[in-house]
């Protein structure tokens, strides 16, 4: 499977998914390379991030699910 295939396919999940499999899907985006990330899907997927980590409560934004996709969205928003 090529990096963008993976990517688009991660995307989907964090952005529709929840608990371990968004988790999962946020970790397993990170290890992809940001060079081989589909330019077109950063933003929205940028977005989602937004959203999650906003509807957060502020108590668990510390915790390393939260933390990874602070560091992805960062990440994405280059």
């Amino acid at each position: 499977m090529h990096e963008a295939e993976a990517f688009q396919i991660l995307a989907s999940v964090i952005e529709k998914g929840s608990g371990d499999k968004q988790n999962a899907a946020i970790r397993s985006i990170g290890r992809i390379p940001a060079s081989k990330w589909p330019k077109d899907q950063a933003e929205p997927l940028a977005q989602s991030i937004v959203k999650l980590i906003e509807k957060t409560p502020a108590a668990d934004r510390t915790g390393p699910a939260i933390v990874q996709a602070v560091q992805l969205g960062n990440d994405l928003a280059g």
